[in-house]
């Protein structure tokens, strides 16, 4: 990976931190094309963690920053820099997760996430920018087409004619409450629920826009979408202080079916973004194609 393993800002931290400090062990916790993460530990027994990413997931360390003077449950960043596009962090060891949270934990963090007002500046996703993602899939889609990596695109093609066609009905209501901060990857995972405390970790694509996407992503994707699952957290955010707005229809949908479609959306605009861009694997191809078509089709099963 080259400079993506560069040591500077380890070194740099053990010199201030901890001046006789010798690294005992590395042990590597995630590993894939954009971000690297290990648990430094050193002679003696102290940790720390050590999370290097790639452009486009390097402004996390901003939010966390924009995030200081919130309720938010965030882990400490000890350090942090930007060297072209790749962010590193040493940030504070956590520990292992103790278990996985519950409902009413992951709704209350949730309330307390859309309730924060950042101190910088995030991508914003209103209505204008909603109703832009399929037009933006369909163009990444034809140029995967146009080189000849992804085929057989007629059924692709025409799940986009029927979303771009009620995109502009599907987007109203975007700004309805709970509309601020997001943490766009609100999964059991990132709320880490430790022995000593709970934090939020994995910052890298917070934005502002729709708090129902981060309620919907808490099922994730892998599964068929799950309204009934969604509501279920929406009553339990509701009880947890949040707007009581976010049971409303909008967009001619239900709340949690409305979630789904552009949660879904969302999704899919990222996966053929991301293979014009950094997933150039060719024999991924296939699998990249078959879930873009599957998120496609259970996005336009509500509409």
């Amino acid at each position: 990976m080259g400079p993506f393993l560069n040591d500077d800002l380890l070194d740099q931290y053990i010199r201030t931190v901890y001046p006789d400090g010798v690294v005992r062990d590395r042990d590597l916790l995630w590993n894939w094309q954009l971000s690297r993460v290990e648990r430094i530990v050193l002679e003696g027994g102290s940790t720390f963690i050590l999370k290097r990413s790639r452009y486009p997931l390097t402004h996390e360390a901003r939010v966390i920053h924009g995030l200081q003077q919130t309720d938010v449950p965030l882990p400490e960043l000890r350090m942090s820099r930007v060297d072209g596009d790749i962010l590193t962090m040493i940030l504070e060891d956590l520990g292992p997760s103790e278990r996985q949270p519950t409902l009413k934990e992951a709704a209350a963090v949730a309330a307390k996430i859309h309730r924060a007002t950042p101190r910088v500046l995030l991508p914003v996703l209103d209505a204008a920018t909603l109703r832009s993602l399929p037009l933006k899939i369909r163009g990444g889609v034809e140029q995967l087409a146009s080189t000849g990596r992804w085929q057989e695109l007629d059924l692709i093609r025409s799940l986009l004619d029927k979303i771009i066609a009620s995109s502009a009905l599907l987007s109203r209501g975007a700004t309805n409450p709970p509309f601020g901060l997001c943490h766009s990857e609100f999964h059991p995972t990132s709320l880490h629920v430790g022995m000593n405390r709970t934090a939020v970790v994995d910052w890298a694509r917070a934005f502002i826009g729709p708090g129902l996407l981060d309620l919907v992503s808490y099922g994730g994707t892998i599964d068929p979408p799950d309204p009934a699952g969604c509501r279920s957290l929406i009553e339990a955010y509701q009880s947890a202080g949040g707007p009581v707005e976010a049971s409303d229809r909008r967009g001619g949908l239900p709340a949690a079916e409305w979630a789904i479609v552009w949660h879904r959306i969302w999704a899919v605009e990222w996966y053929v973004a991301s293979c014009n861009t950094w997933m150039d694997d060719l024999e991924q191809d296939f699998t990249w194609q078959s879930v873009v078509e599957r998120h496609l089709g259970e996005a336009a099963s509500f509409i």
